[in-house]
């Protein structure tokens, strides 16, 4: 997995995979919230390639795997436009850096094996992610210091609620993105290529 990821880090375009570190993503609406909206662009997710695999179950039989890593750093860089009300409503546009410490994720996997010619190409049909964050610090730069300060201490004043609000939305986010990276690369092998002898 450590090898992998060493090549993910930078990418690897013959198997069709972008680099991880950072990840680039294009739209990102990470708040909906009535009086908390915050949709960001050109984002870049960072501190996806270090991590610590604290625990690894393939179960070939149900055709699963269950995966629970630790993310010792995690960041969302990016454009914001964030919509709110202090006192009365804002509209603030700037740059956002949440930095969220000790990152953890459960990720479980379900993969399906065809078989072709004589030959057994096999994909993930889903992953899905659990983010657990307990904490994390926020910096706002928009046009106006002032606006910029009342964005800040809005979020870290309340910041279980955002996140509460917010979390499910990362999921789903890196769900999606994580499922790409994971069928871009097994569509090069087949299920015996990379899992030799486990039946």
């Amino acid at each position: 997995m450590i090898a992998v990821t060493d090549k993910l880090r930078h990418g690897i375009p013959e198997l069709d995979l972008p680099p991880i570190e950072p990840l680039n993503i294009e739209t990102f609406v990470l708040t909906t919230l009535p009086n908390f909206k915050t949709v960001g662009t050109d984002i870049k997710l960072k501190g996806l390639s270090t991590y610590h695999v604290n625990f690894l179950h393939l179960d070939v039989e149900k055709q699963r795997m269950n995966i629970n890593l630790t993310f010792p750093d995690v960041s969302i860089d990016g454009v914001f436009n964030i919509t709110t009300r202090i006192l009365f409503p804002i509209e603030a546009i700037g740059n956002l850096l949440l930095d969220a410490r000790n990152v953890n994720y459960q990720l479980s996997l379900t993969d399906v094996v065809t078989n072709r010619g004589g030959k057994r190409p096999f994909y993930y049909s889903s992953l899905n992610v659990k983010i657990y964050i307990s904490d994390f610090d926020v910096k706002f730069h928009g046009q106006q210091k002032s606006l910029d300060d009342a964005v800040e201490a809005t979020i870290n004043n309340n910041k279980k609620e955002l996140l509460d609000a917010s979390i499910m939305n990362m999921e789903k986010l890196i769900s999606t993105k994580f499922l790409e990276i994971m069928n871009n690369f097994v569509k090069h092998f087949t299920y015996d290529d990379l899992l030799p002898d486990r039946e």
